[in-house]
């Protein structure tokens, strides 16, 4: 063997024994060579790598950095080094692809733990950065807040107080509020409430209490009436309660309109009662100047006009139609004096809804053929102002079935329906038809007037007429 012969057995012999990967390419990318360890770390046996194509045998290679990177070693001549994964071993490699006329010589080393070290740090350098951003955006939020926010330990040491807090409870400014304790920022209904129902209730696996309470001036000011939401803040690491947080809001602008808008209330109601009683005493009024008189002198002219009218039939026949139509003018009269005088009849107050609902609709259906029925919860009740317009709306509409002669049967409803009573009557009547004059708009003030509302309908089984009250 020559010296050049040994020389060529060792080199050989060296690659066969190294630690990294060699492949050897000829120049139609044919592997001459592979050590132990190229096959090892690509995951065939040298058999199956030495004598094979790159291409033609590893078609999934084409197209691939892999494949790229060759072809540029190959085509400048210049060493070409990257870094390479392969997936099936979840192996990392870098590649060093070393051109010469002849071929191409390629060298893989692991570099699996240097990678993914480095993956490792570039990823907590990133979640650092991003924690840190969070950390700081949370604390630019906490600290523009307007509300009450602190934290403290579980034993009870305040650990932060944002400066809408400090401000809220007169704190000052000092940043350091290790001194104080939760009791500090709490009056003694609320250290009660604190000690025998939230934190139990905390501890216990509630995850949040939510509620009214007070937060105390430091400064000796009047106690902030606020709403307190407070909730354990868990350790990462063990899960347990490691501080007690709460955020609390200044009630006082909340309470502030609720008080307007209760002595609103209260003056609508007085408005409500007086203008009710002001409007039952002017139909009262009204009903005792009209009394029955007019309604007795009416039928007496009506007797009489049929006297006049069986004498002109005999004696002057020519006369009959006119004497006939003052006659019905008369009747028309009457019908319209007996109907105004049961509109202004005062609806019964001394016995429930239901059982006035009965009364009025009894009275306004008293002397007609059309049959009546009332269902409904004799439980269910008004205020007075209420019960009365809804008793004279219910008046109203049943009036009107009277007037229409189609009708032959009223049911009236009456049922609890968003905070107020609805009341539905329900006639018989065939088609649509023109109502009298206005009936319909007084029925509908009688609900409006006291904030309800009216819906009349005609439908094929007649007309319905809805009407809601509130229950104040």
């Amino acid at each position: 063997m020559t010296t050049e012969s040994a020389r060529a057995v060792d080199i050989e012999e060296a690659l066969r024994r190294a630690g990294d990967g060699v492949v050897i390419l000829d120049r139609d990318w044919v592997c001459v060579f592979a050590n132990p360890a190229a096959a090892r770390l690509v995951g065939l046996s040298l058999d199956r790598l030495v004598g094979h194509h790159s291409w033609e045998d590893f078609p999934f290679l084409v197209g691939t950095d892999v494949y790229q990177a060759y072809l540029q070693a190959m085509s400048v001549q210049r060493v070409q080094q990257f870094d390479e994964y392969f997936p099936g071993l979840d192996v990392w490699c870098e590649v060093r692809a070393y051109p010469s006329p002849e071929g191409l010589t390629v060298v893989f080393r692991d570099i699996t733990r240097d990678r993914r070290s480095r993956d490792e740090r570039l990823r907590a350098e990133s979640d650092a950065a991003a924690n840190h951003a969070d950390r700081a955006l949370f604390e630019a939020v906490v600290e523009a807040s307007p509300d009450f926010v602190g934290m403290a330990e579980i034993d009870g040491a305040v650990r932060y107080v944002n400066p809408a807090g400090r401000a809220l409870t007169g704190a000052g400014d000092a940043d350091d509020l290790s001194y104080l304790q939760v009791r500090d920022f709490q009056t003694d209904a609320g250290r009660r409430v604190f000690q025998e129902d939230r934190l139990p209730a905390l501890t216990g696996g509630q995850r949040i209490w939510v509620g009214p309470s007070e937060l105390p001036r430091l400064d000796g000011g009047a106690p902030v009436p606020v709403r307190l939401s407070a909730f354990l803040i868990a350790d990462p690491a063990s899960g347990e309660p490691s501080f007690l947080a709460t955020i609390q809001r200044d009630a006082r602008p909340q309470l502030a309109v609720a008080e307007r808008l209760r002595a609103a209330a209260e003056d609508r109601r007085a408005l409500l009662d007086r203008v009710v009683a002001v409007q039952e005493s002017q139909r009262s009024r009204i009903a005792d100047d009209i009394h029955d008189d007019p309604v007795q002198a009416l039928a007496a002219i009506d007797l009489r006009l049929g006297i006049v009218e069986r004498t002109v039939r005999a004696d002057a026949p020519e006369f009959v139609d006119q004497v006939a139509a003052v006659r019905q003018s008369v009747t028309d009269a009457s019908d319209r004096l007996r109907h105004l005088l049961r509109e202004l009849e005062a609806p019964p107050l001394d016995t429930s809804l239901l059982d006035g609902i009965h009364a009025v609709v009894g009275r306004a259906l008293y002397g007609s053929q059309v049959r009546s029925e009332v269902v409904g919860d004799p439980a269910v009740t008004l205020p007075d102002p209420e019960r009365i317009q809804a008793l004279r709306g219910v008046r109203g509409a049943v009036l009107a079935c009277r007037l229409h002669g189609d009708v032959r049967s009223v049911t009236v409803r009456v049922a609890e329906a968003d905070d107020g009573v609805v009341i539905d009557v329900q006639d018989d009547r065939s088609g649509p038809t023109p109502e009298p004059e206005g009936d319909g708009d007084r029925v509908r003030l009688a609900a409006e007037l006291v904030g309800g509302w009216c819906r009349i309908d005609d439908t094929a089984a007649g007309r319905s007429v809805r009407l809601w009250f509130p229950r104040l």
